[in-house]
This record gives C-alpha cells, structure tokens and sequence, in this order.
C-alpha cells in the first residue's frame, strides 16, 4: 500500500480565502508554462510549436540572448501535468504566469496527485490561508489609526503632485502633534522626489477619517482604491 506524500503548508493570514473561495495554493515553476492557459493537449502543442519555429529563427541571430531550446521532456512534462487536472474530479483554478503556475483548491488530495507524479518543477511552495480577521481588514501588532487607504496606480501632473505634496505635510502634523494622517514609507519618499509622476498600488495612508479623501479627490479624482480597518492582533 503506498504512502501518501506528506505535504507542508505555511500559512497565510488573510481576511478571506484565496479568490474569496479556495483554501490552498501550490506555486510552481515549469517550463514554458504559457502552454497551460488552455487545458488540452493541442493547445499545448500549438504553443510549443510556435514558440520552437520562433527560437530556431532567433538562435541564427547573433544578438539573440534568451530562451533555452525546448526538449522532449520539457513537452511530456506540460502534457503530463495537464492530463492530471483534465482527470481530477476535485474544483481548482490555475492561473498561469512566466514559467511558473498557481494552483488554488480546496483540497489536498490534488497536491497529493501532482506532486506524487514525479514532475518536473523547478520548485513548488504550498500555502494554507488562514481567515483570522474581519472582511476588508488588516492586522497590527499596535495600531496608531482606524483605517489603511490605498492608491490606484496612476499617473498625475506637475501641479496636481505640488498641491498632494503640499496637503500632506500641512496633514502630518509637527513632531509634538499627533498627525491626522501617515503616510507609507514608499510613499513618504515618492513625496519628496518630484520626478516621480505615478502613484503605486502599494501605497497606503492610515488615519481616521474620511477627510482628506475628500480633499484628495478634489485634486486628483480616482487614486484612492480600497481602504480597510485596522484591527489590533
């Protein structure tokens, strides 16, 4: 009777499952992987024999750098794996990246499959969320405000940067004051360089109330795009 393959999970706090809907992910890298945007065996084929006519006229140029040939095994090893999730009878999701795939389920016995099949993964992480605070929240060890806002990535003037600018350090208060507002690190340096002309999707304002939203908008409409409640944990 076989063993079955014991798989480590880290877990991950959140404040909803995967995709508001599965349990466990399987990151992995393989080869040529764009052959799995579609789970059938032609289209992997279709896929690898474009992108084989597209190196073999690339290897003839001196300048061409990139791309290693694509074998036989590389091949067997797609159809392989696409064969397993073809037969499974378990609810999953693959979302397909460069060389590399994430495989979201609420069960283990497809890890068990995959990963007993013996393919050929350059490295595979598994993750198990963890639902351990309210919806559209996040955890701090010793929160100093109610609520994280965050950007949209978006690009902004001149003026509309020197007047943000200018909101900010009249909001973040003196050293003896608490300031109404704090900004992120990355967002507190992007502030003091003016050449940066785009808000990142990973920048964040904590405060406590919806005021300089306000004012912001008037600015610049659109660049707030979710905030949260901070909870302590």
């Amino acid at each position: 009777m076989d063993q079955k393959l014991k798989l480590e999970f880290n877990t991950v706090s959140k404040d909803r499952l995967f995709y508001d809907q599965y349990r466990y992910c399987m990151t992995a890298g393989i080869r040529e992987s764009g052959g799995l945007r579609r789970l059938t065996h032609e289209y992997i084929d279709y896929v690898i024999q474009i992108r084989k006519e597209h190196r073999d006229v690339s290897y003839a140029s001196p300048s061409w750098r990139g791309g290693q040939p694509i074998t036989q095994d590389v091949v067997d090893n797609l159809h392989n794996f696409c064969q397993i999730l073809i037969d499974t009878k378990h609810q999953f999701k693959l979302v397909v990246e460069f060389n590399n795939v994430r495989l979201y389920s609420n069960t283990k016995q497809l890890y068990q499959k995959v990963l007993s099949s013996k393919l050929d993964f350059r490295y595979t992480t598994l993750k198990e969320v963890i639902v351990d605070r309210p919806r559209d929240s996040i955890r701090l060890k010793n929160p100093q405000y109610k609520f994280r806002s965050y950007f949209n990535r978006a690009k902004i003037t001149d003026q509309q940067k020197q007047s943000i600018v200018q909101y900010f350090n009249n909001s973040t208060g003196s050293r003896t004051e608490r300031a109404s507002i704090r900004l992120s690190p990355c967002l507190q340096d992007w502030a003091k360089q003016s050449f940066f002309k785009w808000t990142e999707s990973y920048y964040f304002v904590d405060h406590d109330d919806e005021s300089w939203m306000i004012m912001l908008s008037l600015i610049r409409p659109g660049l707030i795009k979710k905030t949260n409640t901070i909870v302590q944990g």
